[in-house]
């Protein structure tokens, strides 16, 4: 009797899960295997804005990236999809929530207007 593929678990990250838009993001899937297997996993990772199909990250040593900068600005709904090889079952990872904000604006004053405070952030807290 042989056995089948080793299940296993799929975990995600981000670089920065509140960007501004514009910037780059790098989304980490790890494979993590519940039995111990000679080989580490391999094959390619799928990640996912919602439905919407990102991209595709190569497995090397059970670890697939994806590197993204064109993120519109709101809240992403992120998962990846590990599709398996031969000695590990494919998995999907739980949501992460990726935040792309607006990019920091700087107060302007009218030409001509005067006034002895320096501009201020519009966006640091109070």
């Amino acid at each position: 009797m042989t056995a089948g593929p080793a299940a296993t678990t799929l975990g995600l990250s981000t670089s920065d899960a509140t960007a501004d838009p514009g910037q780059s993001v790098t989304f980490t899937a790890t494979i993590t295997a519940t039995l111990s297997a000679p080989q580490p996993p391999t094959g390619s990772v799928s990640f996912f804005d919602g439905t919407t199909f990102l991209g595709t990250g190569f497995v090397t040593a059970g670890v697939a990236t994806y590197q993204t900068s064109s993120m519109a600005a709101g809240m992403h709904s992120i998962t990846a999809v590990y599709g398996g090889d031969s000695t590990y079952s494919p998995s999907s990872s739980r949501p992460l929530t990726e935040t792309v904000g607006h990019a920091s604006r700087r107060l302007v004053r009218p030409a001509g207007h005067f006034d002895a405070r320096p501009a201020i952030d519009a966006q640091r807290p109070t």
